[in-house]
């Protein structure tokens, strides 16, 4: 069903090649997991190239030479700021990663993290602009909008009849669970010509049936947590939602009857919905600076904002797709001075804090140059 590749010898981020040669990227649960190692695999020279990429040939070859200039850039880059030492492995490291990349296999865009002891690949469905980051913190923005501005959902098609489960990215079915769990037909039924004439006596059986297909689908739920999507009659959605035990992690419903739709009919009734979703939790965020605003809880001057998070005083970082480093010349443990990021170290502090970090089209944030922190008080 799902083919893992490894695109570097030493420590690779993984993506999904399903059976239609779809290329789906990692489960919001893995790029969580990502994250977490790029913290604790960090260093004092964490080079972060990152780079739009192309999907199809002949495209995908000009990513080669963009990316052998990159990393050109970033060995010039660690010669004038460190030593040969460090600065040989880690380009070792970042050209090892480099030649292991199938770029037949690219999607929007892709990141090659390393320093002097691992270098990792990833490959993202969301543009970025060609760049080299030397930082003490990698630049895990690319994660954060890839998690944020792409869709993992599953899809369940409840009738009466028949429970089928799928799992989908964007607009597209990845997958249609066929096993001894799904699809899952209604068994729970009677004979008896006076049971049959009782509606409550009916509506228990499929009610018992609708209990033991969320009982199924909780594993696949728990293994990779994500957002549910139910198509169906309102009847049975309404009676299914009632035997669910994470119904909080429904995020819209579609009506219709999809026992024997394609998944072409599916994902065409679907992704309207998703996109609805989307816009609407966009709506949402907008609201949130409003009402911080208007509570006295917003700032968007950066000393400031990293101030606050250090206090572990934010709700909230909302900053724009493209706002840029926002470097400054600071001095490290030895007392050399060294270029660090601002952006990157508001980000980190605000990942401490357990604060949300969300990124918006730069134009919704131009008011507030850019980037703003919603504080906790």
């Amino acid at each position: 069903m799902k083919k893992y590749l490894k695109l570097t010898s030493q420590e690779a981020v993984q993506y999904f090649i399903h059976r239609d040669g779809t290329l789906i990227p990692e489960t919001t649960e893995e790029i969580k997991q990502k994250l977490n190692d790029l913290h604790f695999l960090r260093s004092e020279i964490s080079v972060s190239v990152t780079m739009p990429t192309h999907r199809t040939f002949p495209d995908s070859d000009k990513d080669i030479v963009q990316l052998k200039n990159l990393i050109a850039e970033a060995d010039k880059k660690l010669s004038i700021l460190h030593d040969k030492r460090k600065r040989q492995v880690t380009m070792e490291n970042i050209e090892e990663a480099a030649g292991n990349i199938d770029h037949r296999l690219n999607l929007d865009s892709l990141v090659i993290y390393a320093n002097e002891h691992f270098s990792s690949v990833v490959k993202l469905p969301v543009t970025t602009n060609p760049e080299v980051v030397i930082d003490p913190l990698f630049d895990i923005r690319p994660l954060y909008r890839s998690r944020q501005q792409n869709q993992h959902y599953y899809i369940l098609s409840i009738s009466r009849q028949k429970i089928r489960l799928f799992e989908a990215f964007n607009d597209k079915i990845t997958e249609e669970i066929n096993n001894e769990d799904f699809p899952f037909e209604n068994n729970y039924y009677t004979t008896d010509p006076i049971k049959l004439k009782q509606d409550i006596f009916e509506e228990n059986l499929v009610k018992e049936f609708f209990n033991v297909a969320d009982k199924r689908f909780r594993k696949y739920l728990i293994s990779n947590p994500l957002p549910i999507i139910l198509a169906g009659d309102t009847k049975s959605v309404s009676y299914y939602q009632e035997m669910m035990d994470h119904s909080q992690t429904i995020i819209a419903q579609v009506n219709g009857n999809y026992d024997n739709s394609s998944q072409h009919e599916i994902i065409k009734a679907v992704y309207p919905v998703i996109e609805k979703f989307r816009e609407n939790e966009q709506h949402d965020y907008l609201s949130e600076i409003d009402n911080a605003r208007s509570g006295n809880l917003l700032s968007a001057d950066m000393n400031e904002m990293i101030e606050f998070s250090l206090m572990g005083n934010v709700r909230a970082l909302f900053t724009g797709n493209n706002y840029g480093l926002e470097e400054a010349t600071v001095k490290d443990s030895t007392n050399k001075t060294q270029k660090r990021s601002k952006t990157l170290l508001l980000i980190e502090n605000v990942r401490k804090a357990g604060g949300k970090i969300i990124f918006l089209e730069d134009k919704l944030l131009e008011k507030h140059n850019g980037i703003v922190l919603v504080k906790r008080f």
